[in-house]
């Protein structure tokens, strides 16, 4: 089982990405969150395997943002979900401890 959470201010695109997750029985969304400070208190209590973090564009706080839960948390994978960007932002991203980044407009397959 794939315990995943899931961070986005939108509590639509959460409830969406929630349901397409439910259709797996190999993954469990264990928690959805808007709210910065709530995600880092929330994610003590549980065993998340994925931290999925849907941004419309990656900003320096969001980088901080993820540096500060790779080191509190770090045997959860981070993938960054947004929209296209510069390539030095995915890189910088990378390299602040996301395992991964997808641009929004990908399509599944």
């Amino acid at each position: 089982m794939i315990y995943t959470a899931l961070f986005n201010r939108h509590k639509l695109i959460l409830q969406s990405i929630e349901y397409y997750l439910s259709q797996s029985d190999e993954i469990r969304n264990v928690l959805s969150v808007t709210d910065r400070d709530a995600l880092v208190e929330k994610m003590k209590d549980r065993i998340i395997n994925v931290l999925i973090m849907i941004f419309r564009e990656v900003t320096h706080n969001d980088l901080d943002m993820i540096i500060s839960l790779r080191m509190k948390y770090p045997k959860t994978a981070i993938l960054v979900a947004a929209e296209p960007q510069r390539d030095d932002i995915v890189v910088k991203a990378i390299k602040a401890g996301a395992k991964g980044f997808l641009a929004i407009d990908s399509e599944i397959s």
